[in-house]
């Protein structure tokens, strides 16, 4: 009863040798149902430091998920503790569990929310990555974790996927192989993809979240290579409709009210920096593939 209060979340690598030691006493059906009590129920992992639809700024305080951290050091310790497999392994699926958990709220929120939790959502995932050396039956865990991955694709992007791939054990398991090729072929089939000149101002990739007739024009202009601004004559509420669709699909846009004559127009311009933009992205994906056809050469 008096462990049951503590909040595992703020356990130390240095508590590991006091759970070891309270374990190899009170044995492990007592050592399971602690760590059940710790991690139960569900809706646990969607207390507000961890629902996904606000997450905050990665490297927060209040974004780190729901386990010791970093968790492979805890773990590392409570094995040389001498705490059992069976308890390290429970703590796994338990951290797998809160993943999964976690990201059934995904299908609620916008790209544009997507977007801003995944720095957060990926140092989770690589977090339990590391910590799955510690598995009694690394295989299998590692499977658990790219499938549960390659099942979300909006939620986890294969070219996002670089530091997931590093820090997966590298011991020859075939998900973690299948996984570097899947990301390997992502990030070259985008470097594949020419350039666009500068007085292309095309948007692509764009997710957008609706395609009625007013967005629908707004799309039509976004993805042609037009680079002046859209002007659209439109009543309060379609225009607030359109202001709101946007950026929830994270499109790099930019949108202004020109209060003049009646009804008012919606100038819809694209952003700035935009060929600067691509640019950037385009060296981040020279880097992570580079990086990743390094190892898989090692």
């Amino acid at each position: 009863g008096l462990m049951e209060g503590f909040e595992w979340v703020d356990l130390q690598s240095a508590d590991a040798r006091a759970l070891a030691g309270l374990s190899a006493h009170r044995g492990e059906d007592w050592t399971a149902d602690l760590i059940d009590a710790w991690t139960q129920p569900v809706d646990h992992w969607h207390r507000p430091d961890w629902r996904l639809d606000d997450l905050p700024e990665a490297g927060s305080a209040a974004a780190r998920p729901p386990w010791p951290q970093p968790l492979a050091l805890f773990l590392e310790a409570g094995v040389a503790a001498g705490l059992s497999h069976a308890s390290i392994d429970r703590m796994l699926q338990r951290c797998q569990q809160a993943l999964a958990a976690a990201d059934t709220s995904l299908s609620r929120l916008t790209p544009a929310q997507r977007s801003a939790s995944l720095a957060s959502r990926l140092q989770a995932l690589c977090d339990v990555a590391k910590a799955l050396r510690r598995s009694s039956n690394v295989p299998d865990s590692v499977d658990l974790l790219v499938r549960h991955v390659l099942a979300h694709p909006l939620a986890y992007p294969l070219r996002r996927l670089r530091p997931l791939v590093q820090a997966l054990p590298d011991d020859g398991q075939a998900a973690a192989q299948a996984l570097r090729s899947a990301v390997i072929a992502a990030l070259r089939q985008a470097l594949a993809t020419p350039e666009r000149r500068a007085e292309d101002h095309t948007l692509d990739d764009i997710e957008w979240i609706c395609r009625c007739a007013d967005c629908s024009a707004v799309i039509r202009w976004a993805e042609s290579a037009q680079t002046q601004a859209l002007t659209l004559a439109m009543a309060e509420a379609r225009r607030r409709h359109v202001e709101e669709s946007l950026p929830a699909a994270a499109a790099p846009l930019v949108c202004t009210t020109l209060r003049q004559g009646s009804p008012h127009k919606l100038v819809i311009g694209k952003a700035s920096g935009l060929h600067d933009s691509r640019r950037e992205l385009r060296r981040v994906w020279e880097s992570d593939l580079a990086s990743m056809d390094s190892g898989s050469r090692r």
